[in-house]
């Protein structure tokens, strides 16, 4: 049962990663078909006609933010139950991933031209 919560640990620990590398699929993607860097509201990404693309990083966002609480919750389990062995390069992947995930939303120009 430990092994199971220590992997589900560990998966979640990369899924940041994971949203960073459709976004920024989809951003090379629009930069391929515009063929120039695409500006807030030139082109509106709903026109480039992406759809899935898009509805896949709203879903990833939402599932990082998810999995994170999920991770919280696991953490506290095991470490109430002391079964805890996560590595700690997992948790630096963790910490680094949490903190670009969150640097795009606040830094990143096209996030603003994503969530126009």
């Amino acid at each position: 049962m430990f092994k199971l919560i220590n992997r589900i640990m560990i998966l979640l620990c990369y899924l940041p990663y994971l949203y960073l590398l459709t976004y920024y699929s989809y951003v090379v993607r629009a930069i391929i078909k515009l063929r120039r860097i695409p500006t807030y509201d030139n082109p509106d990404p709903k026109e480039l006609g992406f759809s899935t693309h898009r509805y896949i990083i709203y879903k990833l966002a939402d599932i990082v933010i998810y999995g994170l609480c999920l991770f919280i919750l696991l953490l506290l389990i095991t470490l109430f139950l002391k079964k805890f062995t996560i590595r700690k390069m997992h948790w630096k992947l963790l910490l680094i991933g949490i903190i670009i995930f969150i640097l795009i939303f606040f830094i990143d120009p096209f996030m603003v031209w994503f969530a126009d």
